[in-house]
């Protein structure tokens, strides 16, 4: 039996999961209306990917550390 390979960070995870469940939902949201509307793992990669090329036109590189700042 092969051993199983543990991503050891989270791009690694998403990217994992975003191969074996490109199209199933991940983050749903209520919409006025108090309807879900989901994001597929593609979509919220397509953003994480987004995010990683804006800090790094901002200057930020690996190994660097950040924070976000958000209201719940």
């Amino acid at each position: 039996m092969k051993k199983k390979e543990r991503p050891d960070n989270l791009i690694a995870f998403l990217e994992n999961s975003v191969a074996k469940h490109p199209d199933r939902p991940m983050f749903g949201t209520k919409n006025a209306q108090g309807v879900y509307e989901w994001l597929t793992y593609r979509q919220i990669n397509g953003r994480v990917d987004g995010l990683r090329g804006a800090l790094a036109a901002m200057g930020g590189g690996r190994g660097d550390a950040g924070g976000i700042i958000a209201n719940n």
